[in-house]
């Protein structure tokens, strides 16, 4: 479930299949005179001087530069309510892919709810961030500061904010592994980071992993100060289990890597032990949760 990207998709024509559409009566591809096409802008197909009845091709790239491709397609869908059962949600579009530059490996479930109301009764929802109503390509929201312990970090002013050619700003997406910074303040950040935890480092064996730390989890636990997200009107405080990742044994690095471009982005593994729902209209709002109770 991502909520960065424009297209669903599933694989189809690779190997380990998850959707064979030679077999489904219901689906079908869309033309690249369809409206559907027309949706994805010129940089998101390939029809370009192509047979405008010939089938629409998407592309699709991300932020850590893994791609895919197939053509847009439309089928009925239903997905598992709490229940066990099948709920019908009618035709949607989605990508019939060919080509994914990557295999998942080891899918974990999860729960989403859809609706007017936040769901759950004992969800305590701490707090909410307004969206940016001005953009709707993602999901911004203003990040004002991150703090360590009771220090800020000190970042340039207006880092996380959208610059005048729309570039920039701060997203939230469910489907971005690791938070993305931007160089000056992912710099500001590691080198805070490294002043606050009295523990041996070392950069990590991938180059994502600018800072590491030696010892066991419990070494980090008692001496990484707790790191905080301030949004508008919310904050986020990390647990220690979504910031760090043992990289290698007794190896902890940091959990967010350097952006290559002016966008930062809080990516999912910072949004785990928490609910996150999205109003939206309006705002993102953040509940604390010990998903190992599920």
């Amino acid at each position: 479930m991502d909520t960065g990207s424009d297209v669903i998709w599933i694989k189809c024509l690779q190997s380990s299949n998850v959707f064979n559409p030679a077999e489904s009566s219901s689906c079908s591809y869309y033309s690249c005179d369809s409206l559907s096409c027309n949706d994805l802008g010129a940089s998101g197909n390939t029809c370009g001087g192509r047979d405008f009845r010939e089938p629409c091709y998407y592309i699709g790239e991300y932020v850590d530069g893994s791609t895919t491709r197939g053509t847009i397609s439309h089928d009925k869908f239903a997905f598992e309510g709490s229940e066990r059962e099948l709920v019908d949600v009618g035709h949607l579009d989605f990508g019939c892919s060919n080509y994914s530059s990557w295999e998942f490996v080891g899918n974990q479930t999860n729960r989403i709810h859809f609706g007017s109301e936040k769901q759950s009764s004992h969800t305590a929802w701490c707090c909410q961030t307004p969206f940016d109503q001005e953009e709707k390509a993602y999901y911004y929201v203003t990040l004002n500061e991150i703090s360590i312990g009771d220090q800020d970090v000190p970042l340039p002013d207006g880092i996380f904010s959208m610059i005048s050619d729309g570039e920039g700003g701060f997203v939230i997406d469910s489907g971005t592994t690791y938070t993305f910074l931007r160089s000056e303040a992912y710099d500001a950040l590691i080198e805070a980071l490294g002043e606050a935890i009295d523990l041996p480092q070392r950069r990590g064996p991938s180059e994502w992993y600018e800072l590491c730390f030696e010892g066991s989890f419990e070494d980090l636990d008692s001496a990484a100060p707790d790191l905080k997200f301030i949004f508008d009107g919310a904050e986020v405080i990390l647990m220690k289990q979504t910031t760090y990742i043992e990289a290698e044994k007794g190896l902890w690095c940091l959990a967010m890597v350097r952006s290559n471009e002016e966008l930062s982005i809080l990516g999912n593994m910072q949004q785990q032990n928490y609910f996150v729902g999205y109003d939206l209209e309006q705002e993102v709002s953040f509940a604390p949760v010990d998903c190992a109770t599920f």
